[in-house]
């Protein structure tokens, strides 16, 4: 139930139940994908990255804003350490970071 192999479909669970409008169910699968992955001696940095933009965009929705920022900055801190400068996927971490401040008001 914890294998590595199964933090996809975990994911992709929290991602349905999302679509529901299911915030609840959506974050603990979103959660428990992430965690394997945290909890893995191999851990799939790609994956962890993913996980926590989806966890923070969850809670950017339920306008709990700080907890969407530290699972954006854990995003970022992993791109910054593993992609190039220039890569696109830092200008997305970016952006859900510059909309929280935004909504915010920072």
């Amino acid at each position: 139930e914890d294998a590595p192999q199964l933090s996809p479909t975990w994911n992709n669970m929290g991602s349905i139940y999302l679509r529901q409008g299911n915030t609840e169910l959506a974050l603990e699968y979103h959660q428990r994908a992430l965690n394997i992955q945290l909890k893995s001696p191999s851990p799939d940095l790609p994956s962890i990255i993913s996980y926590s933009n989806n966890i923070g965009g969850v809670y950017l929705k339920l306008e709990r804003y700080d907890e969407a920022l530290v699972h954006f900055k854990r995003a970022l801190q992993i791109e910054v350490q593993t992609l190039p400068k220039n890569h696109p996927e830092l200008a997305g971490t970016y952006h859900r970071i510059g909309g929280v401040y935004f909504r915010q008001n920072n």
